[in-house]
């Protein structure tokens, strides 16, 4: 088959023959390749019939060379990207992915354009050779950036850093971006970035408004994990009337999770905790609100961040410390995680917001609510139960 040739290639090794560029190769690891097609992806739903529709129409039109796919947390907008990929002309060129999160404006700006300065080093917009670049939570790009994002996109070209020549842009570009964002509320992007980013968009409908598709995608991860599987009907009638906050990723955890139960038939009371009902009602009042936040964290992306978050100010607090951003910033870097300050600044808002951390104005700093503390301790006992 020429076109599982032609997939199987362009996972290995691009080698780059243009003037400039004829003694590179670059080397793609299994998180560049578009691995899915529309034949991939269920849509028994109207609502997901018409989003892959628009999807289809975009990929066929090569006049367009920049679309947004905007849904919630693990809704499968990534899956989306790559099909689009697949059903182009430009099937055949490489597929890069860049992720936004937590990385810093130098690293990003590098990844996307290069640098002339030192050793020449390009960028993901030369490397793919005219394919498909696919910038992943673009809402979490920095505004300086985005700036220059905005600029390089109506001129179509652009400068590697400390570089003078222009460099034309052949690529097609695709942005993901959460709706859980909030992008007008918290202005995580400029305006006109994502007018012109928004010209062609996908939107991706959440799990909980395409529910005729939730069998159809149980019977396709049953496929893909090679595990047999059984549910009760009333666990099927459940999944059905469940909100699913993390959408298909959400599904395919708890399937695999199942899948792993060595019973017959799955009933209720063999569900995680927190989907289970009827039965467990009193022990999931416990936790009621404590599952409302993971899920509101979960929907951002921000869950495991946001526990090392509240571990830091917890630990502070125990020593009566509190922390300015700038204090908090160190303290999570010596943990791991890197954030630039916009990056951090939208987690702390969020924080605040559900009433998880305490702020200071002034030098004072910030630190943990009672809130937080019990969502945390709540939260520890629920992941080691």
């Amino acid at each position: 088959n020429c076109n599982l040739v032609g997939r199987y290639f362009k996972s290995c090794v691009s080698v780059l023959e243009t003037d400039n560029m004829a003694n590179v190769i670059y080397v793609k690891d299994a998180r560049n390749t578009a691995q899915y097609t529309f034949e991939d992806i269920i849509l028994e739903s109207k609502a997901m019939q018409q989003a892959i529709a628009g999807a289809e129409n975009f990929a066929k039109n090569e006049l367009i060379q920049v679309i947004l796919i905007e849904g919630e947390q693990g809704s499968g907008k990534n899956m989306i990207a790559q099909a689009i990929h697949n059903r182009s002309s430009r099937a055949n060129l490489p597929f890069i992915t860049i992720d936004c999160r937590n990385k810093d404006i130098d690293l990003l700006e590098r990844e996307l354009f290069g640098s002339a300065e030192g050793e020449l080093s390009y960028g993901v917009f030369e490397l793919v050779m005219g394919g498909t670049v696919c910038i992943r939570e673009v809402e979490e790009l920095p505004p300086d950036l985005q700036e220059k994002m905005l600029k390089i996109l109506k001129e179509g070209s652009f400068c590697r850093i400390g570089g003078k020549e222009r460099v034309p842009i052949t690529a097609r570009l695709i942005t993901t971006i959460s709706t859980d964002a909030q992008i007008a509320e918290q202005e995580t992007l400029l305006s006109e970035f994502y007018q012109l980013l928004a010209l062609h968009k996908v939107k991706v409908p959440a799990l909980r408004e395409r529910s005729e598709d939730i069998v159809p995608l149980i019977e396709e991860i049953k496929r893909r994990l090679n595990r047999e599987l059984q549910l009760s009907e009333e666990v099927i009638r459940y999944f059905s009337t469940y909100s699913w906050p993390g959408n298909v990723r959400e599904l395919y955890n708890v399937i695999t999770y199942l899948s792993t139960r060595k019973e017959g038939v799955i009933e209720i009371n063999s569900l995680p905790f927190f989907l289970r009902k009827d039965s467990q009602k009193d022990y999931l009042s416990m936790f009621d609100e404590c599952h409302s936040i993971i899920q509101n964290l979960e929907n951002r992306g921000f869950l495991n961040e946001s526990i090392e978050i509240l571990t830091v100010f917890k630990e502070g607090k125990e020593k009566y410390h509190s922390f300015g951003r700038k204090a908090l910033k160190q303290h999570l870097e010596e943990k791991g995680l890197r954030f630039s300050e916009q990056q951090l600044r939208i987690r702390l808002e969020k924080l605040q917001k559900l009433g998880l951390t305490i702020v200071r104005q002034g030098r004072a700093g910030s630190t943990i609510s009672p809130k937080g503390e019990a969502f945390l301790k709540n939260y520890l006992k629920m992941v080691n139960n």
